[in-house]
Order: structure tokens, then C-alpha cells, then sequence
């Protein structure tokens, strides 16, 4: 798991939107919980720049193909 960087905390994308990690929270009788219907996929950035975006893209295009 990706560590807190200089005390700032991350920013998670949950149902639709952007939150800090701390409010990002999933109930246990969610659907995708009970039946780990989640992809994940996690995009580096160096000096705010998105790194290797078209390849994160198609992992992630892939691994949601697959979990169909």
C-alpha cells in the first residue's frame, strides 16, 4: 500500500467524485464488497504530471474487460 507522503493525505476517486482517504468509506453490505466486483488500478505522477497514462489506461480498460 502507497504510504502517506510529508503528512499529506491522498486523495481517493469514490462514487463519482474525489475524497480525502480519510472520508472514503465503503458499507459492508455494498455490492461490490460482497462480491468483490471492484477493479483497482493506481496511476503514478511526478511533479504533478500523470506518468505513463496511455499504459495505466489499458491496464485498466483490460483488467475491467476481464472482470466482466
Amino acid at each position: 500500500m502507497l504510504e502517506k507522503k510529508r503528512g499529506k493525505e491522498r486523495i481517493v476517486y469514490l462514487d463519482g467524485r474525489f475524497v480525502p482517504e480519510s472520508q472514503a468509506k465503503i458499507s459492508i453490505f455494498d455490492t461490490a464488497f460482497h462480491n468483490a466486483y471492484m477493479v483497482h488500478e493506481a496511476i503514478r505522477t511526478f511533479n504533478g504530471k500523470l506518468f505513463k497514462l496511455e499504459e495505466h489506461t489499458a491496464r485498466l480498460f483490460r483488467s475491467s474487460f476481464l472482470s466482466k
